[in-house]
């Protein structure tokens, strides 16, 4: 595997993504890994799903992309559920909680949010160590990888705040 660049929390800023996806290519970057979220907020939605789609060999499920699969009673969420449509609401319900490999001999896990779910959000500058070494754990929404081994590396998104 080359190099590989890891992307998250689009929310439908097709302007952005787009923006980023050219650096990668000036960069000869072709493995491209999404840790979800790739709806809601911005207003292409629909678009983002599938540039995301086009592009990226790893696409995981986010809290958005979850949620807006559900039945809403807010107009944003209804607006963004009919802009999404059928097809792109049901591509959603089909990604994984996350994602394992291997990668210059460490073992390495991709999620969202955290181990323990979507909606859990692990904040590393607010955070007990703890709650921190947890993000390496196996969980029931993680099918360990070989032998129940624990990843040598974590990465996951979803945080969208300063560190401070």
């Amino acid at each position: 595997m080359g190099k590989v660049a890891v992307i998250s929390d689009i929310h439908g800023n097709i302007t952005a993504l787009e923006a980023v996806l050219d650096n990668f290519r000036e960069r000869g970057i072709e493995n491209i890994f999404c840790l979800g979220d790739l709806i809601g907020k911005g207003p292409n939605s629909l678009k983002a799903v599938e540039r995301i789609k086009e592009t990226c060999e790893v696409v995981l499920l986010g809290n958005w992309d979850d949620f807006m699969q559900k039945p809403l009673d807010f107009d944003e969420g209804q607006w963004h559920q009919k802009q999404l449509g059928e097809e792109a609401l049901s591509y959603l319900g089909t990604l994984p909680f996350h994602h394992d490999f291997y990668m210059s001999g460490k073992y390495i896990r991709l999620y969202h949010a955290s181990a323990k779910s979507i909606y859990h959000r692990v904040v590393p500058m607010r955070d007990s160590y703890e709650e921190k070494l947890a993000m390496f754990e196996n969980t029931v929404n993680i099918t360990a990888g070989e032998e129940g081994r624990i990843p040598d590396v974590i990465g996951y998104g979803d945080i969208q705040r300063s560190p401070c």
